[in-house]
């Protein structure tokens, strides 16, 4: 079902219910759960000689991966999406100083780095599909 625009009664490709919404509040609790409780769960569960194979870990492997996934996500809807590398740097930051050294400078860089990495799958993403969308045109 699609909903006119703003009372003219023409067609528009609006999908009525919010399903966009849906879909970016999914991708939001997932990166939080990685952002904020993995580096929880790594704090609280694993034994005090491992921590630092879990930071390795959270900040070498797993952190940047998503940051490129959430790159990817953003930029297959870029309009309604823009903002999810933002956050996934945010909820880093939330978690790294929450959990692992309050306030410590370190964390901005690394923050810093998934934001461009984050940025950088974003726009590969758009550009891979504006030229997807051109051969298609022909």
């Amino acid at each position: 079902l699609y909903r006119g625009r703003a009372g003219h009664g023409l067609p528009c490709r609006v999908p009525v219910g919010g399903a966009k919404m849906r879909r970016n509040a999914g991708a939001l609790v997932t990166i939080l759960l990685v952002t904020v409780a993995l580096p929880w769960i790594g704090v609280t569960f694993a034994p005090p000689d491992a921590g630092m194979a879990v930071g390795f870990l959270l900040f070498f492997g797993l952190n940047p991966m998503c940051s490129m996934f959430v790159g990817i996500w953003s930029g297959m809807e870029g309009k309604s999406r823009w903002y999810l590398p933002l956050v996934y740097a945010a909820a880093y930051l939330l978690g790294a100083w929450g959990f692992f050294a309050p306030g410590e400078p370190v964390f901005l860089g690394f923050a810093g780095a998934y934001l461009g990495i984050s940025l950088l799958a974003m726009a590969v993403t758009v550009l891979v599909r504006r030229g997807i969308r051109r051969e298609s045109a022909r």
